[in-house]
């Protein structure tokens, strides 16, 4: 956007899907990206934008198997991101499908904040694999996959394009360039040209 309409201005909040959801329903936000699914009211619209797999995220130089299992993951001390979350629910389903139910040593909201508490050395995360390269230069966390596998999918809400304003529409498209989910065959659709979203 700053490159492509200079004249435009985007002011960026941090919150959960629920209260995303919320503030839009009522006119405060224009667009959000939220974790899916999502039961959202009639005059929201949702379009799929991207999917990544979740990662076991572990202290640097800890000895690891191949791949996370829930009941190698179970033994491990633990950061969970806050109940309040989506992703909350699907770790603590993940477990509860291997018949575990381990706690969290530590919950925190955001996933960059659980991050660096990995790097720092206090306990292990499940979270997506956003920037792979980011992780891998830093250097201080080994990201191992699951086992099984776990991926969160993420939508772009907002109102029908009837109801919105010009510059929105202008974001939403700038958006859409960025569109990354998974196909039926699992390979990632990376940067494909969407049609005019709905």
């Amino acid at each position: 956007m700053k490159h492509s309409h200079p004249e435009l201005s985007v002011e960026v909040c941090i919150l959960g899907s629920s209260e995303i959801i919320e503030r839009i329903n009522q006119g405060s936000l224009d667009v959000g990206l939220v974790s899916l699914p999502q039961k959202l009211p009639g005059e929201l619209v949702m379009t799929p934008w991207r999917s990544d797999p979740f990662m076991a995220f572990i202290p640097a130089g800890r000895p690891t198997p191949e791949v996370a299992t829930p009941q190698w993951l179970a033994d491990e001390p633990l950061i969970f991101s806050d109940p309040s979350t989506h992703m909350y629910q699907m770790t603590v389903a993940w477990f509860a499908a291997a018949g575990l139910s381990p706690r969290g040593r530590i919950e925190l909201l955001y996933t960059e904040t659980m991050k660096d508490f990995v790097a720092a050395g206090y306990g292990a995360a499940i979270l997506p694999m956003e920037d792979k390269e980011r992780i891998q230069v830093a250097k201080k966390v080994t990201v191992l996959p699951l086992a099984p596998p776990l991926t969160r999918h993420i939508g772009i809400i907002h109102h029908r394009l009837s109801a919105l304003d010009h510059c929105t529409d202008i974001f939403l498209q700038t958006l859409a360039l960025f569109r990354q989910i998974q196909t039926a065959d699992g390979v990632p659709a990376h940067r494909r040209k969407p049609k005019k979203h709905p």
